[in-house]
Parts: C-alpha cells; sequence; structure tokens
C-alpha cells in the first residue's frame, strides 16, 4: 500500500469486459482507496506482476491461454509475490481448494461479490499473507510472531506429535493440557476422512491448507479453526503449523444468517396476514348483514359455527404477528443471578418430578445487564426447559454458571441429555420449526429475538447423544 496517500494498489486479470466494470464499481465502495489497473491477458499480467509494485492481485478462473490457476502458480514461482484472489463463476467445488494449493491466498464467486465481501477477503488476504511471510522467512522476528501470535502456532515431527505451542495454544488449552507427546490428530475434531487426509499429507510431508476443524477448549467451549501446516527442515522439527481462530467470524456469519431468516419469516408473516384479513373482513361484514336480517334456528347454528372459526382464525393471525414483533423492552438494572433463580423456581416441579440434578454457579457479587428482566426470564426459562425435556429421568444433569471477564458476561447452560443433530442444530432458531409433536416451533425463534433486542449473543454446541451447550454472552452494564 502506498503509505503517502493510503492508497490500495490492486492489479485486475480479467478478460471480461463486463466484469471489469462490475468489479471495479464494486471496489469504488469500499473503504480502502484503491488505484485499479486492468490486465486482460495472462501474458502481459506476468510482465505486470514482475515488473511494478501493487499490493494484491484478482485474477479471473478463465483466461486467454492459461487459465488463473497457472497463470498465479507460474507467477509464485519464481518467488513471493503479494496475495492472489481467485475470481470465478464456475460452480465447482474444487476450485477453491485448487485455489489454494497453487498458492491463491482466497477465492470469490462472482456471483456472490459484495463491497463488503471484496472489501473482507483482501483484507483477510493482505494480513494473512504478511503472517505467512513472516513465519516462513524472516527468521530473525520468527520468534516473536511465535509467542505474541493470536492464532495458535506449533511445532511438530513427522508423525503429528506436538513439540511446542504458543502463548496462545498454551491458553487454550488452559483446562486440558497438552504435553509435547500429544498428537494433532488427538486436538482436532474433524471427519474421518479429513483426518486420513491429515495423516497421508504428515507421511508424505506436504502442505496442508486451512483445512476447517474444531477444538475443544477451556470452560466446555469449541473453537474453530482454520488448521495449516508446512514442511521443514529443522533439527527434530518436521513441520511448523498454525491453527487460525475464527470462531467469531464463523459466529458473526451464522448470526446474520439467523437473522435474515428471521427477517424473512417476519416479512411472509405480514403478507400472509394482510393477504388473510382482507377476505376475513369481508366474510364478518357479510355475516353481520345476514344477522341484522334475521335466518331460521337451522342457519343460525351454521352461521355461528362460521362466526366461532372467523374469530379463531383472526386470532391465530394477531398470535402470529405478536410472536414475530420485535417490541420496545423496558431498559432498566437487571441482576442476572435474579433472572437466573426466577427462571429455575419456575421450572421447580419438572426438575423434582424427573429428579434432575441441577448446579448453579454464579459470582458473590451481582452481575448487572440493561434490558426487561421479565423478557430475559422468559428466555433462559425456555433454554432451561428444553434441557429438562432432554435429559433422562434419575439421571439428568443441568448445570448453570455466569462469570465475567472484564466487561462481557457468560451464561452456560449444559445438559447431558440426548443431544441435536447436525441436521437439527442449523434450523434450531428457524421460526415455526420444531421436533416436538405439538410445539408451533416459536420458542427458540423468540428466545433468539429476545437476546438480540439485549444485544446478546446465544451459540449451541451439541451432538445426538453427547448433551447440549447454551452460551449467552451479555455485556454488563457500567
Amino acid at each position: 500500500m502506498d503509505k503517502a496517500n493510503n492508497t490500495l494498489k490492486i492489479l485486475l486479470i480479467e478478460d471480461d469486459i463486463d466484469d471489469y466494470i462490475l468489479i471495479k464499481e464494486t471496489l469504488a465502495s469500499i473503504s480502502y482507496k484503491v488505484e485499479l489497473e486492468w490486465c486482460h491477458s495472462s501474458k502481459s499480467a506476468l510482465l505486470l506482476i514482475e515488473s511494478k509494485p501493487f499490493d494484491i492481485f484478482l485474477v479471473d478462473f478463465f483466461l486467454d491461454e492459461k487459465t488463473g490457476l497457472q497463470l498465479i502458480a507460474e507467477a509464485l514461482s519464481t518467488g513471493d509475490k503479494p496475495p492472489f484472489i481467485l475470481l470465478t463463476g464456475v460452480e465447482n467445488k474444487n476450485i477453491d481448494r485448487d485455489a489454494l494449493l497453487v498458492g491463491a491466498t482466497d477465492y470469490l464467486d462472482k456471483r456472490e461479490i459484495t463491497s463488503d465481501k471484496l472489501e473482507r477477503v483482501i483484507r483477510y488476504s493482505i494480513e494473512k499473507n504478511k503472517a505467512l511471510l513472516k513465519i516462513k522467512f524472516n527468521e530473525q522476528k520468527y520468534r516473536t510472531i511465535f509467542e505474541h501470535s493470536k492464532d495458535i502456532i506449533f511445532l511438530m515431527d513427522q508423525q503429528g506429535s506436538i513439540i511446542e505451542f504458543n502463548e496462545a495454544g498454551k491458553k487454550a488449552f488452559a483446562v486440558r493440557p497438552v504435553s509435547p507427546s500429544v498428537n494433532i490428530l488427538d486436538i482436532v475434531e474433524c471427519s474421518v476422512a479429513e483426518k486420513q487426509n491429515i495423516q497421508s499429507t504428515l507421511s508424505t510431508r506436504d502442505s496442508l491448507m486451512e483445512m476447517e476443524v474444531h477444538i475443544p477448549v477451556r470452560n466446555g467451549e469449541v473453537m474453530t479453526c482454520l488448521l495449516s501446516f508446512i514442511p521443514v527442515s529443522e533439527a527434530g522439527v518436521h513441520f511448523h503449523g498454525i491453527l487460525q481462530d475464527i470462531t467469531d467470524r464463523k459466529k458473526s456469519e451464522k448470526n446474520f444468517l439467523q437473522i435474515e431468516k428471521m427477517n424473512a419469516a417476519q416479512r411472509f408473516i405480514r403478507t400472509l396476514a394482510h393477504e388473510v384479513r382482507n377476505p376475513l373482513t369481508n366474510i364478518n361484514l357479510a355475516i353481520t348483514e345476514m344477522q341484522e336480517q334475521g335466518l331460521d334456528t337451522d342457519l343460525k347454528y351454521f352461521l355461528e359455527i362460521v362466526v366461532r372459526n372467523s374469530g379463531r382464525i383472526n386470532s391465530l393471525i394477531t398470535e402470529l404477528l405478536y410472536s414475530m414483533r420485535s417490541s420496545e423492552f423496558i431498559k432498566e438494572q437487571c441482576s442476572l443471578q435474579t433472572i437466573l433463580d426466577a427462571a429455575l423456581v419456575s421450572t421447580k416441579d419438572q426438575i423434582q418430578m424427573k429428579n434432575i440434578k441441577v448446579e448453579l454457579q454464579t459470582p458473590a457479587e451481582p452481575i448487572l445487564v440493561n434490558g426487561d428482566s421479565g423478557r430475559l426470564i422468559s428466555a433462559f426459562l425456555n433454554l432451561i426447559q428444553n434441557a429438562i425435556e432432554a435429559v433422562d429421568n434419575n439421571k439428568g444433569s443441568i448445570q448453570i454458571s455466569c462469570e465475567k471477564n472484564n466487561k462481557l458476561v457468560r451464561v452456560m447452560i449444559k445438559d447431558n441429555g440426548c443431544g441435536i443433530s447436525e441436521e437439527n442444530l442449523n434450523r434450531l432458531f428457524e421460526p415455526y420449526f420444531t421436533t416436538k409433536q405439538n410445539g408451533m416451533g416459536l420458542g427458540m425463534a423468540t428466545t433468539l429475538n429476545i437476546f438480540q433486542a439485549h444485544q446478546a449473543s446465544i451459540e449451541v454446541n451439541s451432538q445426538l447423544g453427547n448433551g447440549t451447550v447454551f452460551i449467552v454472552r451479555f455485556m454488563e452494564l457500567e
């Protein structure tokens, strides 16, 4: 980047003028000041890459004599370069993998390009490229990066046994310390096929780039990470690896998807209510007219049936609209301990009937948040009731804890129940989705609405047969 005028220099390698115009317009709306140069042939592009300074390269998949993958591989064969981002409109699940294998920093589908996505990918690619170059080529600064990186950096032998972690790794495994003899395959959670891929890559001394894995860490939480490692030639060390924490990014994407689903459901319900109530109003007017004209006894009986069911339809519509309404909440100081106590009192009979063991751990000093205590009690009550229904009689265990770290407050509700399948987990907060026989599917959607109205986040981790953990995070009241 040109520090004098804070300009990001980008080379776009694209042979389609329409796509060039689209990308140019998209770049114009990002927060960076961009100096864009366009090249439409692979031959000219290779000359520009070698002769002119750029901060990032945007490369189309289909070019002239070469594909974007071939161009990236050839450009990187002469030495390290600024990051490459592959752009394509081809629907192929293997392209992103192939792009990373040849050295591209990231991959973006043209059909999904927005200014926000493009800016995030550019920012991520630049930062990632800087970090990888430092790790690979700057021995003098390597130890500083190793010790102070927020990502988990580690060294391992050819069998995958961990030799050393940086401080981020030590903190992540604070509850479950990792000894030097533990294997990377024992740390990460992924599919059998992915573990076999890791094992194969270790045995052939190849590089592994950005495989998404999960890691159980302190306090029963799970980190989502991108696992990468590269072979090195050092005494006793065969691989340098990194576990890049993308948990927050995944949560943000999931929260955004949940909000979009909720908004779509609200739009559908409002449309449905409007379309149903219009003819319903006409029916009620006709009924009123018929009643005023007078009817014999038999017809009055049938008319009463129409009146009752018309009223029932109107009540159902009102109930649906109310359930999706983001109403104002009362802003007042609320003690989370008091809220959790109240929710537990409401479930006392159910807990006793099923003989469930409940553990509540909260700090002695009050943890105050800003919100509506009644609605928060309702939200936590729903989570606790779900836990009660999930556990077995006489064997059930529910752990509820509340703790704070600086101004961030964390409430955890953990059970040893039947768990939730991955398919249902992805739909858990969808309106009208339920696995209960007589459920309406509004409980979790309403709970999500309440927490979002209080600027709180909620996440859930669960596996069939292994229980469920709900984690709610608030900002403590100043």
